[in-house]
């Protein structure tokens, strides 16, 4: 346990003491439980202390309603309330403050319940929901069940599940957190308003979701048009499997190439198996590698896979999430939790269709939109173990991993508005061409999430007319589309890089945004592994100095990461350095003989 989580039991266990003695704010000798109720700060729910334990405030039970700032204090007055429940019953006419003033109803969600411990802060969240649920309905201590739910959403177990997430400013729990929130409204809508034990109906929904991760959909079916580079040393085809939507925790099919050495057996130990995470092509199911490839597209990963492979390991390359043959179009972009479960949940996947093949050792491998990937795959690698427990996470390699998101590109912005000579107008015209291209696709991969960004207000007309039009496009058609028209404004009458109506800096700049782009964010919680970034000095797409960034903040997070840098070496030329190819067959070589 954290010292911060420690302190704040200790606190309310301080405070437990004083009211039982008295100290009440009518000074009747009265005694209280106060706290919040946070998905967003949610006034208008009724809390209620659980006394018969069936999940729901009954009309004759203590409670109270929650305030503007999602408040509550709720007497307990002659009422020992050890081993109950605090239950917050959340109608849809209250208001949780991420949604602008809305009802629950006016904002498109439904009634639902959460739920805490009284003889524990009482905050009561989402996460708390789903702990002391797990805890009453499967008779679990709650450290036990505590753990169970952690590893399952991808956060450390240490994680203070009392804490005020949305004071925290942690913008990946809190979005979790939100997700989470929606699927108790899912819960509580398809079966657990009529339930006798509310607590157990939402336990039973999410059980009955989770035992589907992973889950195999199909394998074997042969790849076309596979490189020879690949094709020579490695048989190919393509898996579909089970992961969770972004959007709202449905089970959905998801795909991923697996390369497997060619004719030659396993050692008797098996393989050890590499997840590999590929950068930006498009958001559309079309751009996926693996239907690229199989209309003859090729495959710019190629060769470094064919070298994978020939060094012995098998090769899991998903496509991530709504992308892929026959999936419909769904790609949350960026977004740090689907990123996870696909990588994570590919392995599992894999481990179910080659067996004892298979080592059980895993590591993750990923460039740009793919070093991001690896590093959220980091995050999520508990949940494999949890599901398979064969399954042993080493580590991974993130290069020239996306990260840092809001400050990339309010830099991007800052050198936009700030460039007024005419002779530095061609390298600010780059600069709004690759913003043009990464916020448009963040836009777009946030329409797969439970927060789509509106592109009336965070665009002008130039950026979101060609967003419109053409960011269903795949990656180099997309950004020779947004290339042209930044070159076809250029030759306007008056034109400036800042004047060009894209990006709106200050709705960029706005609460709403930023909080989703938080929640993009990787490294932010302890990552297990040990992890290797690689960085191109002369990268012009992510930039070294937030790639340092974040392997700081992944060091202050107790972390194992190592940070190499190759000067001269670009966004994607580093892939082809020596010295980097070397580093990063050591990194392999060193964490699959641990």
């Amino acid at each position: 346990m954290r010292f911060r989580e420690t302190k704040l039991l200790l606190l309310t266990a301080g405070f437990v003491l004083l009211s039982a003695c008295g100290g009440g704010e009518n000074g009747g000798g009265d005694s209280y439980l106060s706290g919040s109720v946070i998905d967003g700060y949610i006034s208008g729910a009724i809390v209620c202390i659980d006394n018969n334990a069936n999940g729901k405030c009954d009309v004759n039970e203590p409670q109270t309603l929650t305030d503007a700032s999602g408040a509550y204090k709720l007497s307990t007055k002659g009422l020992s309330t050890a081993g109950l429940n605090i239950v917050a019953d959340i109608p849809d006419t209250a208001k949780d403050s991420g949604d602008d003033g809305k009802t629950l109803a006016q904002a498109g969600k439904s009634a639902y319940t959460m739920a805490s411990s009284a003889d524990r802060a009482a905050v009561i969240t989402p996460f708390t929901t789903l702990v002391i649920s797990k805890s009453q309905s499967e008779k679990l201590s709650f450290t036990e069940a505590k753990l169970q739910v952690m590893v399952s959403l991808g956060l450390p177990v240490e994680t203070n599940i009392q804490e005020d997430h949305i004071k925290a400013g942690n913008g990946v729990v809190s979005s979790i957190a939100r997700q989470i929130g929606r699927q108790l409204q899912i819960a509580q809508s398809a079966q657990a308003s009529n339930s006798n034990d509310r607590l157990k109906a939402i336990n039973d929904f999410f059980n009955t979701k989770r035992n589907g991760f992973g889950t195999l959909v199909s394998s074997g079916t042969a790849l076309s048009n596979v490189p020879a580079s690949i094709s020579t040393v490695a048989d190919s085809s393509l898996m579909l499997y089970k992961m969770p939507s972004a959007k709202s925790g449905d089970l959905i099919t998801a795909s991923a190439m697996v390369f497997t050495p060619k004719g030659v057996s396993p050692p008797a130990s098996g393989w050890p198996m590499v997840v590999f995470a590929h950068g930006t092509s498009g958001v559309a199911s079309k751009c996926a590698p693996s239907t690229i490839m199989q209309g003859g597209g090729g495959y710019s990963y190629d060769t470094l896979i064919a070298v994978l492979i020939n060094n012995g390991l098998v090769v899991v390359a998903p496509d991530y999430e709504g992308r892929g043959p026959g999936i419909a179009d769904s790609h949350p972009y960026l977004h740090l939790s689907s990123a996870g479960y696909s990588m994570a949940l590919a392995a599992v996947a894999a481990k179910t269709t080659l067996g004892t093949k298979l080592a059980g050792s895993w590591a993750m491998m990923g460039h740009s939109q793919g070093g991001h990937a690896a590093l959220a795959a980091a995050q999520y690698s508990g949940l494999a173990s949890q599901i398979d427990n064969t399954l042993r996470y080493k580590g991974a390699i993130a290069i020239a991993p996306a990260s840092n998101l809001s400050l990339a590109l309010s830099s991007m912005l800052d050198l936009i508005s700030k460039t007024t000579d005419p002779t530095q107008f061609s390298t600010a015209y780059a600069t709004l061409e690759t913003l043009n291209f990464y916020s448009s696709y963040i836009t777009k991969g946030s329409d797969a999430t439970l927060e789509p960004l509106p592109v009336d207000t965070v665009f002008g007309t130039r950026l979101k007319d060609l967003h419109k039009a053409s960011a269903g496009e795949c990656g180099a058609a997309y950004f020779t589309a947004i290339r042209k028209d930044v070159a076809a404004y250029s030759l306007t009458s008056q034109a400036t890089p800042a004047k060009y109506p894209g990006v709106i800096a200050d709705e960029f700049n706005k609460p709403y945004v930023q909080r989703m782009l938080g929640a993009l964010e990787p490294g932010t919680v302890y990552l297990s592994g040990n992890t290797l970034i690689v960085q191109g000095e002369a990268d012009t797409t992510v930039l070294p100095a937030t790639t340092a960034k974040l392997t700081q903040l992944m060091k202050t997070n107790n972390s194992v990461v190592t940070l190499k840098t190759y000067s001269g070496a670009g966004h994607t030329t580093v892939l082809a350095v020596p010295q980097a190819q070397a580093d990063m067959a050591a990194h392999l070589a060193t964490i699959f003989t641990r």
